[in-house]
């Protein structure tokens, strides 16, 4: 009888193998191994990329911003948080994808992470204030303070292990959409499965790290718009 434990990625995989030579015990954090189909591959990271916080987040804020205030202000509030909490952003995803050698768009080590991690804090603190100074709707400002709040928390979590931004990304928009349309707005976790699929089998998180993104996305999300909605 005998207990392995290997690395699989960046990450820690404990197996327990039985007397009779096979696995009985896979420990759930481990990294998917399972090879797809190209077709299948491509989808998931064509999906993967449209489910990206920023990117997600320019149908959320165009809605909410709507909602909110459809009149002059709208492309006052819109055009700045757009700025600030999607077209900055991107170009910062991008730079550094190229940067340490990704051409998906994705950063894929952990410890690449955490520089970009800073600067898009930095920029969605300064979205905060512009939404503030320009007198943006609650919810509106709410959405810049929950991207900033999520950062800032992420930051130190990256430093030891790879949580799923795409899960935390997309509880921030499911929360921010039933905040503002109420129940009706969950529907925008019908996106939730199959992103989370795509990132299981593109080998980018382990299902632990998923569930950690979404965990915290929920729960601080939540807690911004109430304080600040």
């Amino acid at each position: 009888y005998e207990i392995g434990v290997r690395l699989v990625g960046s990450e820690m995989c404990i197996r327990d193998r039985g007397s009779g030579g096979t696995y009985v015990m896979n420990d759930p954090t481990c990294l998917c191994k399972t090879e797809i189909s190209p077709g299948k591959k491509r989808f998931a990271a064509v999906f993967s990329n449209l489910v990206q916080p920023p990117i997600l987040d320019i149908p959320v804020l165009l809605l909410i911003n709507m909602a909110a205030d459809g009149g002059a202000g709208y492309a006052v509030s819109a055009s700045v948080s757009l700025l600030f909490a999607t077209v900055l952003p991107i170009a910062v995803v991008l730079y550094f994808s190229k940067k340490t050698g990704n051409d998906d768009g994705d950063i894929v080590r952990r410890e690449d992470r955490i520089f970009p991690l800073a600067v898009a804090g930095l920029i969605y603190l300064a979205g905060s204030v512009a939404l503030i100074a320009a007198d943006a709707p609650d919810v509106t400002v709410a959405m810049m303070v929950s991207c900033l709040v999520c950062t800032a928390a992420v930051i130190p979590i990256t430093m030891h292990w790879k949580i799923s931004l795409h899960a935390m990304g997309i509880m921030c928009a499911a929360v921010a959409l039933t905040w503002t349309f109420g129940p009706v707005g969950l529907l925008s976790l019908s996106v939730y499965p199959v992103a989370m699929w795509c990132r299981y089998v593109l080998g980018k998180h382990t299902p632990m790290q998923m569930a950690g993104g979404t965990a915290l996305g929920a729960v601080l999300t939540s807690a911004v718009f109430f304080l600040v909605a």
